[in-house]
């Protein structure tokens, strides 16, 4: 005879239910092109965590609203993105393994 048990571990006070939120909110950067030698006007195939943050909004239509004047004003390549999104991590190095 085969028995599954499955047991708990998780506490059952009224209080034991309630979530910590623990993320950061998100935000939305405002973020210009790098100017190089040989894009002056700004490198477009840049990674995004080369963008210069310009400024910082509560919401993706806010920053929208913001783009063609920054980009008139700043006179390279603009964009909105999140804070959150995955291009605005750096990679962690490679670890070292063995000689």
């Amino acid at each position: 005879m085969l028995a599954i048990v499955l047991a708990s571990c998780a506490n059952h006070h009224p209080f034991a239910r309630a979530r910590v939120e623990t993320s950061i909110p998100r935000t939305w950067f405002l973020v210009a092109a790098p100017i190089t030698q040989e894009f002056p006007r700004g490198d477009l195939q840049a990674p995004v965590l080369k963008w210069a943050k310009v400024t910082t909004f509560d919401t993706g239509p806010e920053c929208d609203l913001e783009l063609e004047e920054a980009e008139n004003h700043l006179q390279r390549p603009v964009q909105c993105i999140a804070s959150d999104d995955p291009r605005m991590i750096d990679p962690a190095p490679p670890l070292n393994v063995g000689p």
